[in-house]
């Protein structure tokens, strides 16, 4: 849950401009006013390779998007995380979950050897 919340914060910073990258070319926030929720969804492109569907964009795209208005329009970082602390990212747990299956048995793959 923790990496989850780590990478939302971060997804806010690039979308807030707090965070000088370039990966905000990465993102396209949907210009439509006809969309549920909040102003700053993102479009999720579609994966025909599977490596891409667990790239940092993809994963994070999805919770993003089912994100609270008043979480995503927090004025300032620090509420951002105050009100992202109290949400239940539980529900999101199971899409992280492959990572970290798949990184405990490439380390045991490599211990075995």
């Amino acid at each position: 849950m923790r990496c989850l919340a780590i990478d939302l914060t971060l997804v806010y910073q690039i979308l807030h401009d707090h965070y000088d990258t370039q990966l905000d070319a990465t993102f396209c926030i949907i210009d439509n006013s006809r969309t549920r929720g909040h102003a700053y969804k993102l479009l999720k492109p579609h994966c025909t390779i599977d490596a891409t569907k667990y790239f940092f964009s993809n994963l994070v795209i999805s919770t993003w998007n089912n994100l609270p208005d008043m979480v995503v329009h927090s004025p300032k970082l620090s509420t951002f995380k105050r009100h992202l602390s109290v949400l239940d990212l539980s529900c999101h747990w199971p899409v992280l979950d492959f990572l970290l299956t798949a990184s405990i048995l490439c380390s045991l793959c490599r211990l075995s050897f």
